[in-house]
């Protein structure tokens, strides 16, 4: 997935990115919440590293004392522009309207440990089904439900496999360093991938319950208006 970078905290992996274009990507407002720029670098593709010059939140941003909200994003801007290769490319972002079935893929590097200090070459995928918002809410219960809002999807547990597509055998769901990393869906035959929305939060311990996402259309100018239009 040539899309996908590690947004590291002092050479640590901390979360995932999504590229939007040369200069900027696309992760949560959790991973960057009370950091300085110079504090985060990116790595994308083999070993391609950049540091972080400007964070913008998006409007509306507010951390919460126990989940993200449904405005958890958040732009990074490199301080050198990427140069795209076979491994390092741009993901499209959906403009539609929402999308409440069907089936996702969820991306991410797989548990990490402290030993991690540059890559973890295992990209994980995990192909999980989309919920409607009446299943999610049911699934989350009275005490977590409440923090779903329109601008969220939810999606279920998938079976998880690696890259190279070598199944590993078990439920997913999103975990520790997955914040920020794409859900994508097929948009056309054409564009296999699209990023629908950027992964949020889910049910402790993790692969117990649904995962909540915070899609990307309802920011979409928000996001054109910081990064431009290219």
């Amino acid at each position: 997935m040539p899309f996908v970078c590690s947004v590291r905290l002092q050479s640590v992996h901390r979360c995932c990115a999504s590229i939007l274009n040369t200069n900027w990507l696309l992760t949560s407002g959790q991973c960057t919440a009370d950091l300085a720029p110079d504090a985060i670098s990116i790595v994308c593709g083999i070993r391609m590293y950049r540091t972080v010059v400007e964070i913008a939140l998006l409007p509306y941003y507010q951390p919460a004392a126990s989940k993200p909200t449904a405005n958890d994003l958040a732009l990074l801007r490199v301080g050198r522009a990427l140069s795209f290769t076979s491994n390092v490319q741009p993901i499209p972002l959906y403009d539609g309207v929402e999308v409440s079935t069907g089936t996702a893929t969820l991306v991410h590097y797989g548990p990490m440990d402290e030993r991690w200090s540059w890559w973890n070459s295992k990209l994980q995928l995990a192909e999980v089904s989309i919920l409607s918002a009446c299943e999610c809410q049911y699934r989350l219960g009275p005490a977590l439900a409440p923090y779903l809002e329109p601008r969220n999807i939810c999606t279920d547990n998938g079976f998880v496999t690696t890259m190279p597509l070598t199944a590993t055998g078990g439920p997913s769901s999103r975990c520790v360093g997955d914040s920020g990393a794409p859900v994508m869906f097929a948009a056309s035959e054409l564009q296999p991938y699209t990023l629908l929305a950027v992964t949020g939060w889910t049910v402790a311990p993790y692969g117990t319950g649904p995962s909540v996402h915070v899609r990307v259309a309802p920011h979409l100018d928000g996001i054109l208006s910081i990064i431009g239009v290219n």
